[in-house]
């Protein structure tokens, strides 16, 4: 049972980091997305600034006068993981 991440993290200049999910015409992970980008945004997680939602990615743009690119990334795996392992939102 070995479970790979469905996504990565990745740090975008010194301001953002980017939720990639993988290039791919699927539904369930623009729905995802979308809840991630609700939840990221009601946590009011310290630093954040701006939630962007594209297609397969969630870009999370931050103040590194408040948080590092470190702990934000640990945020962020904290609540994707609680956002993966619920049931989708319904239609």
């Amino acid at each position: 049972g070995y479970i790979m991440k469905p996504y990565q993290l990745i740090t975008v200049g010194d301001q953002a980091i980017s939720i990639e999910f993988p290039n791919e015409i699927n539904p369930e992970i623009n729905l995802r997305l979308q809840a991630l980008a609700k939840i990221i945004t009601a946590d009011k997680v310290v630093g954040v600034q701006a939630v962007i939602p594209a297609y397969h990615t969630l870009l999370v743009t931050f103040d590194a006068m408040r948080i590092t690119p470190r702990k934000l990334k640990q945020q962020l795996e904290r609540i994707i993981a609680d956002q993966l392992a619920a049931p989708l939102p319904p239609k």
